[in-house]
């Protein structure tokens, strides 16, 4: 039995790598918002930490989906696994909060273990694993770098970058330089360094598509568990995902990478995944890609970025699986703001046509399913 925390704001707490980090209060709303979404990720029989429950919306989902995730009643077992959406201090503080014993809760020396595997560094050590495997290329890796002395050269030389915060997500934390002057990126890069010690630079490319593995790490080893086909904004950040069958991703990704190649990316990727992990971490994983179109054709960029965490493609891949009905399309989408009006058509607990809000009505973040 897991006892799920949504915790979004994992990656901005294992940057401050504080116990009482205070989210920005947007951040704080969305956690609110989606206290209750994994009532459908959950598996049967687990529990998620919520207040102030909206119990008529809760019944009425649970009747029509067959949800057999309840909300923890703040009364810890021994049998219970505490799974947040990510793990760091912060969250390993709040579960406390909710009443699981610290003995339950990875160590501060394993959570500062967890919090150095999920710096993006790590994305270039398994690059350098999977490259290395593979019978044919995929893009470099990313470099990081404590100084900007290089920088004016390398934006010279008339090639686009990329630079990164070593812990965001979702997209944040990104600077382009095609979309600012150099001066302005070389000043924005030497924040990164002040603020978190470095950043990673990398190619920046012209995305064709991007989506994402999906993995457990467990003791027994690194388990790949499906795709995730996801779409982003102009500025890199996520806006939402496709819900379709792992078959019909891995057909529209043949359009550009071979399906021989993406199972061979998969199959290097499960060990390379666990050899970083060691006995540090055991959960969620997944591994952003993107297609890049480049003069000499297409070119697969496998470590975009790791999530040692859940992640809204996991969340997408459990709804389509179990709540979507076999071959229709939907996308599932987070916006900020009040969700729109339940229009869902159910049929055998699969959501067949029309809106689904996965939230509760007046939440200021709106997590929807719409085919």
């Amino acid at each position: 039995m897991k006892l799920h925390l949504f915790y979004p704001e994992n990656d901005l707490a294992l940057a401050t790598g504080k116990a009482n980090y205070t989210p920005p209060p947007k951040v704080m709303d969305l956690r609110r918002a989606g206290a209750l979404l994994p009532l459908w990720y959950g598996d049967p029989g687990d529990k998620v930490c919520a207040t102030g429950v909206n119990a008529a919306w809760f019944d009425s989902m649970a009747e029509r989906f067959d949800l057999r995730t309840d909300v923890f009643d703040h009364i810890y077992h021994s049998g219970m696994q505490p799974a947040p959406w990510g793990w760091s201090e912060a969250s390993a503080s709040l579960l406390r909060q909710q009443g699981v014993p610290a003995e339950a809760l990875p160590g501060s020396v394993r959570l500062e273990q967890i919090r150095s595997l999920s710096h993006r560094r790590t994305a270039a050590v398994v690059h350098g694993l999977v490259a290395a495997q593979l019978p044919f290329a995929i893009a470099p890796a990313a470099v990081e770098c404590m100084a900007v002395e290089a920088l004016p050269a390398l934006l010279e030389s008339g090639r686009s970058f990329m630079a990164k915060l070593p812990w965001s997500s979702s997209g944040r934390g990104l600077l382009d330089s095609r979309k600012c002057s150099a001066g302005h990126f070389i000043r924005q890069a030497s924040g990164m360094i002040q603020s978190q010690g470095s950043f990673m630079l990398e190619q920046a490319y012209d995305r064709v598509v991007d989506f994402a593995m999906l993995f457990d790490c467990e003791d027994s080893g690194c388990c790949f568990r499906g795709y995730s086909l996801f779409s982003t904004t102009a500025t890199g950040q996520y806006s939402g995902n496709l819900l379709l069958s792992d078959t019909e991703i891995e057909s529209r990704l043949a359009r550009y990478i071979s399906v021989a190649q993406l199972n061979a990316v998969g199959r290097v990727l499960e060990a390379a995944l666990r050899q970083v992990c060691g006995e540090v971490y055991r959960g969620p994983i997944g591994v952003d890609m993107l297609v890049a179109d480049t003069p000499r054709g297409y070119l697969l960029d496998a470590t975009v970025e790791i999530n040692f965490r859940m992640t809204m493609g996991r969340v997408a891949r459990v709804l389509s699986d179990r709540f979507v009905a076999p071959g229709l399309e939907a996308t599932f989408y987070v916006r900020p703001g009040a969700a729109p009006a339940d229009s869902a058509v159910v049929e055998n607990h699969r959501f067949v046509g029309g809106v689904l809000p996965l939230s509760p009505p007046g939440s200021r973040f709106a997590f929807v399913v719409q085919s």
